[in-house]
């Protein structure tokens, strides 16, 4: 007979493990913060993920701020939450929408702190210390987990209370002094559903653990289980009755497909191949559910022998309930045929301790076979134990880490749709976006993030050029957001750069070092009234202005408007001058205007980006009435307003110190 010695008793040799459970939970604990806290802030003040604003907006609309229908029906634990923190945070200031979403971003890292140490214990308790270590190394490193525990979502929290509902149970299960658990572990289940509704299933585990419970103590046992049911009666027809489920969103989806949904084998196995992916990638997945059922195995076989050195079956059971019912059951509340990972997570924090408690177990054995070829005890178990260790680290966690952390160094770059909502918002006018659909929140002050005193508005479409500029403009539009590639492709053939030809350029947005997000060009869809090309001082160009009216007269006031870019990155914020003059008579100033190139926002000391186009603002010059016959000229150049030096206009190095934008001749009569 094969004799297996555990490597850890669950009861004498506790105290003796409780520093290296410490140890191990200080460090897996301390890299899990540091993968989730680096960058945790990620793209704000723009929100990333589509549903950061529909939550927080969802919670301004319950609490009466907005009149903006949104998610109702939607399970309502976190919004009650996002109520709250808003709350809070109104009563301390004056926050804005990225205000809430850090907050809660940080809270949704604490959640995933506590998950992380939630999931350790299970490990511990269903597998000892060996899958405690693995269990939390997974859950701690895993770039799909890391990246689902960072946003200002009901799932993170989820994650929390499946897995604190499945440790209740299994604790109920171990212990029965702590049979009461059992109750404990539904009522966090319902939690978990009442903050998104496919986690129902984790109600399973406390039920097993209620049987169990009546197996050892009839009179507890019924008790529990008549609580038990009148928790999720009361639950379920407040959520029904009151609250409305069936009439929106999941609930609705749920009435309409979910008995159709649950039965489709295809999606059945989509979502069970996905519960083990984080822990073996794509093309270890089904490696992942082999070691998962091995372990299984084993662990009944030895507690068939030994059973106080392996978990009850019924604690077996109700993992493989969390990891199978929930990703399964997910299926029938989403519409379509992609299902989210983050859906499926929730299983995962069962199917996590069932793998490593299952490699724990493989360990065992091991250790077991080398004694049985002559090892002695502690050498067979040194070996196995670091076999088991180095494969880990080996394949899976120094590799996950690697991902982890390069993708949590994106985490602390800057978003280009933050950029680019800020720049628009200091050098352009209002006007509607025709934007492609990796920028349909960047121009919306709701749902993007970002606050200013412009509003602008999209229109969002596959292909911007779909429409040509000037259909684009009859239909109101006022800029184009093209994707570079687009751009690109465009100046390969004929048409497209025939089309190019028709949009004024105002600036490439582009991932610059230590930056993430979409490359994108920003056109206008119309180009100055005038073109132009003059250099001053080797700085700054002049690309074209707009005049009204086009042929003044004397007693006119002029309307002008002018287009910059930075040859090179300007050495001071110079300001321009426009005279009207005798022809022959620069220094006789008629009329004159003096102003700062684009605006005070952007002062040229601020023009950093490579060929950015900067519209200025209006600017007015009026020309005097009961002018002289003769000729009249407007002269525009740059000077340092503190010294009154003038920069020269480039040509051949000796160049004057200004251009002429227009002539007025005056003839007699």
């Amino acid at each position: 007979m094969l004799h297996i010695t555990p490597w850890l008793s669950h009861s004498a040799r506790r105290g003796r493990v409780a520093p290296r459970a410490a140890l191990f939970g200080v460090v897996l604990l301390t890299l899990a913060a540091v993968l989730r806290l680096r960058g945790y802030d990620f793209a704000l003040p723009y929100l990333d993920h589509p549903d950061e604003p529909n939550f927080a907006l969802t919670a301004l609309w319950w609490r009466g701020e907005l009149r903006v229908f949104q998610n109702a029906g939607y399970p309502p634990l976190y919004i009650w939450l996002e109520i709250a923190v808003q709350t809070l945070m109104d009563a301390l200031g004056n926050p804005a929408i990225p205000d809430y979403v850090r907050v809660l971003r940080l809270l949704s890292v604490a959640a995933s702190l506590a998950t992380t140490a939630i999931i350790a214990r299970t490990a511990w308790r269903v597998g000892g210390w060996m899958a405690a270590f693995l269990a939390g190394a997974v859950w701690a490193a895993a770039p799909e987990i890391v990246e689902g525990s960072l946003y200002a979502t009901p799932d993170p929290f989820v994650y929390l209370l499946v897995s604190a509902s499945t440790l209740l149970a299994v604790e109920a299960i171990a212990q029965p002094g702590r049979s009461l658990w059992a109750l404990w572990s539904v009522m966090v289940a319902l939690a978990a559903t009442l903050v998104k509704y496919p986690a129902v299933p984790a109600i399973v585990p406390g039920g097993i653990a209620a049987l169990v419970v009546l197996g050892r103590d009839r009179r507890l046992g019924w008790c529990l289980l008549l609580l038990q049911v009148a928790c999720v009666a009361v639950v379920g027809a407040w959520l029904v009755s009151v609250y409305g489920i069936v009439n929106y969103n999941e609930g609705a989806t749920f009435q309409s497909q979910g008995l159709e949904r649950v039965t489709s084998p295809d999606l059945a196995r989509q979502n069970l191949a996905l519960v083990f992916y984080p822990l073996a990638r794509a093309t270890w997945a089904f490696a992942g559910w082999g070691i998962a059922v091995a372990g299984t195995i084993l662990a009944l076989a030895i507690r068939r022998r030994t059973p106080d050195r392996a978990p009850h079956p019924a604690t077996l059971s109700a993992l493989w309930a969390v990891t199978v019912l929930i990703p399964w059951i997910a299926a029938s509340f989403r519409a379509g045929n992609i299902q989210a990972i983050r859906d499926i997570l929730p299983g995962t924090t069962a199917a996590v301790v069932l793998w490593s408690a299952s490699l724990a177990f493989i360990g065992r054995a091991a250790a077991a076979l080398l004694r049985r070829i002559g090892l002695p005890r502690r050498a067979a178990r040194f070996v196995a134990t670091g076999a088991l260790i180095v494969v880990f680290l080996i394949v899976y966690l120094i590799p996950q880490l690697v991902i982890a952390w390069q993708e949590s160094t994106l985490r602390t770059y800057a978003d280009t749709r933050a950029d680019l909502a800020a720049w628009a918002e200091t050098a352009l006018d209002p006007g509607t976006m025709v934007v492609t659909d990796e920028n349909h929140k960047t121009f919306n002050r709701y749902w993007g993030g970002y606050l200013g005193t412009k509003w602008f508005d999209s229109w969002v479409t596959d292909d911007v050029t779909e429409h040509t500029p000037g259909e684009w403009r009859r239909r109101g539009m006022s800029y184009l957001v093209m994707p570079y590639a687009q751009a690109i492709d465009l100046q390969r053939t004929d048409v497209g750069r025939a089309y190019l030809a028709h949009l004024f350029p105002l600036r490439i947005v582009a991932p610059q070092k230590q930056q993430r997000g979409p490359a994108v060009i920003v056109f206008r869809l119309w180009g100055p009234d005038h073109q132009a090309n003059a250099e001053f001082g080797s700085q700054i160009r002049l690309v074209g202005w707009d005049q009204q009216p086009a042929a003044p007269q004397p007693g006119d006031t002029l309307s002008l408007r002018f287009y910059w870019q930075p040859v090179a990155p300007p050495r001071d914020n110079y300001s321009v001058f426009l005279h009207l003059t005798p022809l022959t008579d620069p220094a006789h100033v008629l009329a004159q205007a003096d102003f700062t190139p684009v605006s005070e926002a952007r002062l040229p000391l601020t023009w950093r980006y490579p060929n950015e186009t900067l519209v200025g603002q209006t600017q007015r010059l009026t020309i005097p009435a009961g002018l002289p016959p003769g000729s009249y000229v407007a002269r525009l150049g740059l000077y340092n307003y503190v010294t009154g030096e003038r920069l020269r206009v480039d040509a051949g190095g000796s160049s004057p110190d200004h251009i002429i934008l227009f002539t007025l001749d005056l003839r007699d009569g």
